[in-house]
């Protein structure tokens, strides 16, 4: 078969009927399939790191690491519990009060079980992060927000959640700089941090103030890639009367949110409460296993291993924490039995324990159809 001939199949232009049948499969693979691609390969990482990585890595601690983790004391675990609950209502309390900035009025329940069901599915479903976006969307626009407004609401607590953590990495940056464990690279690296989570803040609010520029730029994407957006999900995106009445609803509601002074401040304080429930979950989960160590060490792993997950390559982000955290305490002079397991059992409470509640959370409020 001639190269020009080949290109017609791929193409699929200029054929038979028949050819077409052959060239069909041939275009893009469906979204199902490229869904289950995404799971086995998620699937093999797991294995491969539990099967193969894992014990040679562990060795001789892993009857030590079995020991500590049923020696763990139950009321500190119980205690840990109690943190991550309040974690979740307080991501729910932070929505629910930038909701009422913009004059949408919801309940607690319904705002900690949007977050809970949020956070549960897209760790089912990995999407870098699409899946929580859509759960959310969803539940902000049958209450009546445009996808604009509901965009806005998205950047203010986008630009909450970095200002909490920029604080904590601050405080956990200080802590190591005390210690002496930042030497001239590892204080430059700190520094890049410092200015990609000032930066990511930055862009959002800049663009999102300023709605001109923000269509401006959002119009140059789409069209560069609307030709191959459109073959995938046989659609148009770039359509500029949307992307107007877009970049305008973004701007009143950004412009609302982030001068709304008591309302955003409240919001804030709840922010940072749920990011320090985080934290004292895994200072919990070391003195469970009675490890001694202080909360500056375990504030400065922590936002180490959470930024890890930004920039990871593996599918869903999936062992970026887990891996870092443990390098991390290992940096910080935890032995190798006692960093694992401080690492599984926090991952444990943190990542595995909420996703069953998150299910149900999303089944009822699609029961009660308010999602």
């Amino acid at each position: 078969m001639g190269r020009s001939r080949l290109r017609r199949i791929i193409s699929g232009v200029g054929l038979s009927a028949s050819e077409q049948i052959i060239a069909s499969p041939l275009e893009e693979p469906s979204r199902r399939r490229r869904q289950l691609l995404s799971g086995v390969i998620y699937l093999l990482f797991i294995a491969t790191g539990v099967f193969v990585v894992l014990p040679q890595f562990l060795g001789e601690d892993r009857e030590r690491i079995g020991l500590a983790l049923q020696s763990a004391r139950p009321e500190w675990l119980a205690l840990a519990v109690a943190f991550e609950t309040l974690r979740y209502l307080c991501f729910g309390m932070v929505v629910r009060r930038i909701g009422s900035v913009l004059d949408v009025r919801i309940s607690r329940a319904d705002s900690a079980q949007m977050m809970l069901a949020s956070y549960a599915l897209s760790r089912i479903f990995s999407l870098g992060g699409a899946t929580a976006f859509i759960v959310r969307l969803q539940f902000w626009m049958r209450r009546g927000l445009t996808v604009g407004r509901t965009l806005g609401l998205f950047i203010t607590h986008n630009v909450l959640s970095g200002a909490a953590l920029l604080c904590a990495y601050l405080v956990g940056m200080a802590v190591l700089w005390a210690r002496g464990d930042l030497d001239q690279w590892k204080a430059l690296a700190a520094f890049g941090w410092l200015l990609v989570i000032c930066a990511t803040a930055g862009v959002q609010v800049y663009f999102g103030l300023r709605p001109q520029r923000l269509e401006r730029v959002a119009a140059w994407w789409l069209q560069r890639f609307d030709t191959r957006l459109r073959r995938i999900f046989k659609r148009a995106f770039y359509r500029p009367e949307f992307m107007q009445q877009l970049s305008h609803d973004l701007a009143l509601s950004l412009n609302t949110t982030l001068r709304s002074g008591r309302g955003l401040l409240s919001a804030a304080f709840y922010q940072a409460t749920g990011l320090a429930a985080d934290i004292f979950t895994l200072y919990l989960c070391a003195h469970a296993l009675q490890i001694e160590s202080t909360l500056g060490l375990l504030i400065a792993a922590y936002i180490i291993a959470y930024y890890s997950q930004l920039i990871a390559p593996t599918p869903g982000e999936a062992g970026a924490m887990e891996g870092t955290l443990l390098v991390t305490l290992l940096a910080l002079g935890f032995e190798r039995a006692d960093a694992f397991a401080t690492m599984v059992l926090f991952r444990l409470l943190s990542f595995w324990l909420p996703i069953p509640f998150g299910v149900l959370a999303y089944l009822n409020l699609r029961r009660t159809k308010r999602l």
